[in-house]
């Protein structure tokens, strides 16, 4: 069984640098996991498929840009909505991630440009 990121089409991760990092973290991770074998520990197929997937999850998560300037806002959510394609995230968890996203832009871009000052 392959991760359902490893065949994931390019175009998606060409288009944007932090989705291919985030991509290309899952993708590595698994396939560490894979290359070590499940003769390192004693469980059966399910198991270590499971292990694979769970570490190429966190790897994607560690992936994500932090949520500092428009750039990497912009970075964060592209990783989101690429993860809920591939059943990164839950739905609960996308749901707040973006709402995560929408606090830090709204209050970057009022970071960015100040109200004038009444006179």
């Amino acid at each position: 069984m392959t991760s359902s990121l490893e065949s994931a089409p390019e175009t998606a991760q060409e288009s944007n640098p932090a989705v291919t990092r985030c991509t290309d973290a899952f993708v590595r991770a698994y396939q560490e996991v894979k290359a070590a074998g499940k003769e390192s520990r004693n469980e059966g197929a399910y198991e270590f498929e499971r292990r694979a997937r769970d570490a190429a999850l966190e790897a994607f998560r560690k992936a994500m840009p932090s949520l500092a300037g428009a750039e990497n806002i912009r970075g964060f959510i592209a990783c989101v909505a690429h993860g809920m394609l591939f059943d990164v995230f839950s739905g609960q968890e996308s749901t707040r991630l973006l709402y995560a996203a929408q606090v830090a832009n709204t209050a970057a871009s009022r970071t960015a440009s100040p109200r004038p000052v009444a006179a």
